[in-house]
């Protein structure tokens, strides 16, 4: 492998993530870009409701908003900044051109800013504009800022006016106005590229949204949103493509399995080739692909047990891989559980390859946003997940009287769930003491090694009523794994299901 690829590891940490528990164990492995500092150019001191949401997700994504009324903005407030953020609450008039020459990448969805910006001609609903009645919006090619999304696309849950301008064609279009391909509704030019007037000094990216498109936005639009923040701020040099694979967790031998590859790339050094590969398979048993260069394909079998395939996505310089697990049966395949995997989305890398293990366990996973889960998704599963991923304080209490089993990861939830009254994370850690003979400990005892790098694990201090299966090495007060039958005592209550 090149140093770009994205995934390394053996049989045996696979194999011990099919017991659910040990997932619990680790954080996030990749996140987007944190801690940057942005410049949010708004109509007023106190931003209307419709910015404030936008605010708060980027706050909330670890990242640090400074906010500027239109009238008073300079050129120079971008001394120090990551990222400049114009809404289309400004007056454009009150903006115009203090930005144009900024080195700091722009992001702006004030169509009447583009011109000034010299992204696209001055002629207002000819070189730029806005078109009524809209809720979804037409995602197209495979640059990053589709963020995995294609067709059309619904971004939000009533009418809007979405924003769209006419760029040249050094520029790069992700999408636009649903049924006109004419109407560009997200497009960006890198940095050097020659604009309509001047030369980008720094990455300029225009988007589709309205005023009061993110006070009605779904998660389609959330993770468009999310995806295109963390797009520009990476750098603006070549960065590895982003690869998904998925396939059906289970089949026959001989039937014809669909195989599901995707990939998003920052389209800075092409071409981008991909291919599919056999990275395990029952006594080495060959896979037949109709076309292993083709992301979607199909793939037949003729032994049976567990296959790992692999998506690559590689430009000249990078190497991605996604991984998918199918179980080949003789007889007809068992039907599965239900799992709500609740998670920031859109899925991090860390999460992907947990919901892919769920699925080759013959498991139906529906993941949902933390920002949008409520008690009653519930309904119906067999199992609630919940990744490190979400913020504590948007799940709170919603399952803490779920009748349905929780298996979660997040420390800060065990407080709410009433599963222990002190937790943390341990970091430096590569493995754990398992100490309890419960099926939670796969057979394993002692210092089991979880990780081939040092990461942090997370630690609960539960009540007597639960049963602890592993500790931080060299800390036995501290449970990294442990678990609760369905009406042993927890704190304050006893648990309504299992929970781990």
């Amino acid at each position: 492998m090149t140093s770009g690829n994205k995934y390394s590891g053996g049989k045996r940490l696979p194999e011990f993530f099919r017991y659910l528990c040990l997932f619990a164990l680790f954080g996030s492995l990749a996140s987007p870009a944190f801690g940057a500092e942005i410049l949010f150019v708004t109509s007023t001191n106190t931003p209307p409701s419709s910015d404030q949401v936008l605010i708060d997700r980027l706050t909330s994504n670890g990242h640090n908003v400074t906010t500027v009324e239109d009238s008073s903005s300079l050129p120079g407030d971008d001394l120090g900044k990551d990222l400049i953020v114009i809404s289309a609450t400004v007056r454009s008039s009150d903006v115009n051109t203090k930005f144009k020459l900024s080195l700091v990448p722009v992001v702006t969805w004030e169509a009447f800013l583009y011109d000034d910006m010299g992204m696209t001609g001055p002629v207002a609903n000819v070189d730029y504009g806005g078109d009524f009645n809209q809720q979804s919006i037409e995602v197209t090619g495979t640059h990053t800022l589709t963020a995995f999304l294609q067709g059309t696309v619904a971004a939000s849950i009533v009418n809007n006016r979405f924003r769209w301008g006419i760029p040249n064609s050094n520029a790069i279009v992700s999408a636009h106005i649903v049924g006109n391909p004419a109407k560009p509704a997200i497009f960006h030019y890198e940095t050097g590229a020659v604009m309509v007037d001047g030369i980008a000094p720094a990455r300029r990216i225009a988007w589709f949204f309205d005023n009061g498109t993110p006070t009605n936005w779904n998660n389609n639009a959330r993770q468009l949103f999310d995806t295109m923040i963390e797009f520009a701020l990476s750098p603006d040099t070549n960065q590895a493509p982003a690869a998904t694979a998925d396939a059906p967790s289970s089949a026959e031998i001989d039937a014809t399995v669909q195989l599901d590859g995707a990939f998003t790339d920052d389209g800075l050094a092409t071409p981008v080739s991909t291919q599919w590969f056999v990275d395990d398979s029952p006594g080495g048993a060959n896979v037949s692909f109709d076309d292993a260069s083709d992301p979607q394909t199909t793939a037949t079998f003729d032994t049976a047990g567990t296959y790992d395939l692999r998506f690559r996505a590689s430009d000249p310089q990078f190497n991605t891989d996604a991984l998918v697990s199918i179980e080949i049966s003789e007889d007809p395949v068992p039907g599965g559980g239900d799992v709500l995997f609740v998670a920031r989305l859109p899925a991090n890398q860390a999460d992907q390859i947990i919901i892919a293990r769920l699925q080759s366990q013959g498991l139906s996973v529906e993941s949902i946003d933390d920002d949008q889960v409520e008690t009653s998704d519930g309904n119906g599963k067999d199992l609630i997940v919940i990744s490190s991923t979400i913020l504590s304080s948007k799940i709170n209490t919603k399952f803490t009287n779920s009748a349905i089993p929780v298996l979660v990861w997040e420390s800060a939830l065990y407080d709410d769930l009433q599963m222990s009254n002190s937790r943390g994370t341990q970091g430096g850690q590569q493995s754990i003491a398992v100490t309890g003979g419960a099926p939670l400990a796969a057979g394993l005892s002692g210092n089991v090694q979880i990780a081939t790098t040092n990461q942090s694990v997370r630690w609960g201090i539960p009540s007597a009523g639960a049963e602890v299966t592993a500790t931080v090495v060299g800390n036995s007060s501290r449970a990294t794994i442990f678990s609760y039958e369905s009406g042993a005592s927890m704190f304050g209550m006893s648990a309504p299901a299992r929970r781990v």
